[in-house]
């Protein structure tokens, strides 16, 4: 037993020059980048441009993960961070979406994690299950949708803005990002 090895990368991957020419180098569809579209699909992401380009995509991941702060009355702009990751990890993993372009061994989104044993560090777990409408476990892909459901387009306004549930939908998808989730059992 373990974490599941996924392939998944952190939110610091996708800021840096590697996680970045994945990005920019992403099939486009009309000059409009196709993994711009397919984050669009999710309500937080709705504030990227429906024309981003590949490069315009970039500079959007690369400007939400640099904002990501977990300060002050809300958690919104790093739930919306290890979000993204999260996101851009099922897209470029999936040969279906965006191509395998990081290596994972499986489509990310078809992983089924233990909602219930969430790394939180310093050696210990959390139940998430309550970022999650109670579900014990789902999907990657299930995840993001739900956590999409509880935003605004956006993401400026979340989880009725409840920090400590925002904390543990960014907890569980921060856990996924760095390979410390456990799938389902």
């Amino acid at each position: 037993c373990g974490p599941a090895k996924t392939g998944a990368l952190s939110k610091g991957f996708w800021q840096n020059k590697n996680g970045q020419g994945i990005i920019k180098a992403g099939a486009s569809t009309g000059g409009v980048a196709n993994s711009g579209t397919w984050l669009r699909l999710y309500a937080p992401f709705q504030d990227l441009s429906a024309t981003a380009t590949p490069a315009q995509v970039a500079t959007y991941v690369y400007n939400v993960i640099k904002a990501a702060n977990a300060g002050g009355a809300a958690m919104n702009a790093m739930l919306k961070a290890q979000m993204l990751a999260t996101a851009l990890d099922v897209y470029f993993s999936d040969p279906a979406l965006g191509g395998n372009k990081i290596s994972a061994p499986a489509p990310i989104g078809g992983v089924c994690i233990d909602l219930t044993k969430i790394y939180k560090g310093s050696g210990t777990y959390e139940n998430v299950s309550g970022a999650f409408g109670g579900a014990t476990s789902k999907t990657v892909l299930q995840m993001l949708t739900y956590a999409a459901s509880q935003s605004n387009g956006g993401g400026s306004i979340w989880y009725g803005q409840v920090k400590a549930t925002q904390e543990l939908a960014k907890d569980a998808f921060d856990a996924i990002d760095n390979q410390w989730a456990f799938s389902c059992p």
